[in-house]
């Protein structure tokens, strides 16, 4: 053999072996699981668009949906993390990996549960009106239902902050709500979904701000 057809073979070995790295590259090793399913609950893949009836013990991952009907309930386990899903809930899980876990609550009532603190900087959950973040383990709902066009967020246990891409606010599990600045602001989280400052309302929907506080500690 010569020197450069002993090259090209080299080459295309090469070649083969990055391909072969690529193709048996482990999966992440973060995955969630479907822990409990009743009712109307559907799983669908947005890879290839194919949706069926959820199944417990069903593996979760990037680009997973699920939603529930009007009598269904579901809880999704990522680790020691619990995500439940009231009747008429859909959610996406749009970054599931050994990284990040980012999920979106496209429409209804959401609880999660967050007790590891490694966690904790990884996990962002996105609202039709914001992304949260979190700053300590602890419990916590998120509501899109209501008459107003609102997002409600309930930190019953822990620290959230909650970006709108014009404000940024700080909810602790007191009702307490701490602006921009870092100073508590006179804002009180009422059951119709809005804040009251004095005598004015606030609503907080797709204007740029978002309903936030402990309506119910």
């Amino acid at each position: 053999m010569s020197i450069s057809t002993r090259s090209v073979a080299t080459f295309a070995g090469l070649v083969m072996a990055g391909v072969m790295s690529t193709v048996l590259a482990d999966p992440p090793g973060r995955v969630g699981r479907i822990s409990y399913a009743t009712g109307d609950v559907a799983f669908q893949n947005t890879h290839n668009g194919e949706s069926d009836a959820a199944q417990v013990n069903w593996p979760v991952t990037t680009q997973n949906v699920i939603s529930t009907g009007p009598n269904g309930r579901a809880e999704v386990r990522i680790g020691s993390t619990a995500i439940r899903l009231d009747d008429d809930t859909e959610i996406e899980f749009s970054r599931l990996d050994d990284d990040q876990i980012r999920i979106r609550l496209l429409a209804g009532r959401m609880a999660l549960r967050v007790k590891s603190r490694d966690t904790v900087p990884e996990l962002e959950i996105r609202t039709p009106h914001g992304r949260v973040y979190f700053e300590e383990v602890g419990r916590y709902r998120f509501d899109t239902r209501g008459e107003r066009d609102a997002t409600g967020i309930t930190v019953h246990q822990g620290i959230a902050k909650l970006d709108t891409g014009e404000v940024g606010f700080t909810l602790l599990a007191d009702g307490t709500i701490i602006g921009p600045d870092g100073h508590p602001v006179p804002l009180t989280l009422t059951p119709e979904g809005v804040i009251k400052n004095g005598d004015k309302t606030i609503t907080l929907d797709d204007a740029g701000l978002l309903v936030g506080g402990n309506p119910e500690a």
